[in-house]
């Protein structure tokens, strides 16, 4: 079976559009995009698997644009109690 589309070929496509340098909260499919590129960065992304609130508020401050794939807003607020639409992340689109 192939890597859903959303930890697989299209995610890491839309991601290499991204010009500037971003992070992408990928939660559970991290292991799956890591395989795919060899690593958690590719160019100017990375991909990290939950951000803290001061990651979150150190990548604001930078202004580093943070996109978050299915389920990890969610686990964000579950795991470190902070949400990450609400600090201006955007899904991957």
């Amino acid at each position: 079976m192939g890597l859903p589309i959303v930890g697989g070929a299209k995610t890491v496509s839309r991601a290499r559009r991204l010009s500037a340098e971003s992070v992408i909260v990928a939660y559970d499919w991290l292991p799956q995009i890591r395989v795919r590129i060899g690593g958690k960065r590719e160019g100017n992304v990375e991909y990290v698997y939950l951000l803290t609130a001061a990651e979150l508020a150190d990548l604001r401050r930078r202004g580093v644009p943070v996109y978050d794939l299915a389920g990890a807003d969610a686990e964000n607020v579950k795991v470190n109690g902070v949400s990450l639409r609400e600090n201006g992340a955007r899904p991957l689109e």
